[in-house]
């Protein structure tokens, strides 16, 4: 069962296709057999229907949303038919709560909130795209992906994608959505 970690970034995980743009001689020796170096701006070196499940932790807010729509319609070009992607990306609504505005510096302003809140927590991580998760399942829908489902951190109603979130600190923080092909 090919299974495909897409911007795996220094979590490579055992049976799974890693990929992320950085070279192979990052990755630990023991664990080079997994990974694969690729550019996901390119398009992807996979077949068609080629792929059982995607999973994605923290990667798709890094590009301009056109971009990311393009990513997300080549994981649904490589998913087999019924095939699944897991997302996991930071959630706008959480972090626009006024409690969590005021915990990053912000103010009863809404533009003087909202600055700092850029400043600190997305430039610092080099996210560019940020995510509601209406706006999240709209550019899965628009993808061409189905069976949009909301999730929790850790769950999966797949086998394969239980207990795969790595970044508990973020459980509350971030969305988790699994469509199908």
């Amino acid at each position: 069962m090919p299974k495909l970690h897409l911007g795996c970034g220094k979590k490579i995980l055992k049976d799974w296709i890693n990929c992320d743009i950085n070279p192979k001689e990052n990755v630990p020796s023991e664990l080079a057999p997994y990974y694969k170096q690729m550019d996901c701006k390119q398009p992807f070196q996979f077949e068609d229907d080629s792929i059982d499940c995607i999973y994605t932790e923290d990667f798709i807010e890094h590009f301009l949303q056109p971009m990311g729509l393009l990513i997300l319609v080549e994981c649904r070009r490589i998913l087999k038919k019924g095939g699944v992607i897991r997302i996991s990306t930071p959630n706008l609504t959480y972090w626009m709560k006024p409690d969590k505005m005021k915990e990053r510096g912000g103010s009863n302003d809404s533009y003087q909130t909202f600055a700092p809140l850029v400043a600190t927590h997305w430039l610092k991580w080099k996210h560019i795209v940020l995510y509601t998760t209406k706006f999240l399942e709209e550019t899965l829908l628009f993808a061409g992906f189905k069976n949009i489902t909301l999730c929790e951190f850790s769950k999966s109603k797949h086998k394969e994608l239980k207990n795969i979130d790595s970044r508990q600190e973020q459980e509350k923080s971030n969305i988790y959505l699994e469509a199908t092909k």
